[in-house]
């Protein structure tokens, strides 16, 4: 089964998007 580029776009942009989330929860946090 192979992932489409959209997939792959997809699911970059949920990693970028977890991680600044996370970046800000902690930068806010402190």
């Amino acid at each position: 089964m192979k992932t489409s580029p959209v997939d792959q776009c997809m699911n970059s942009v949920m990693q970028a998007l977890t991680c600044l989330a996370g970046r800000h929860a902690i930068e806010h946090h402190s």
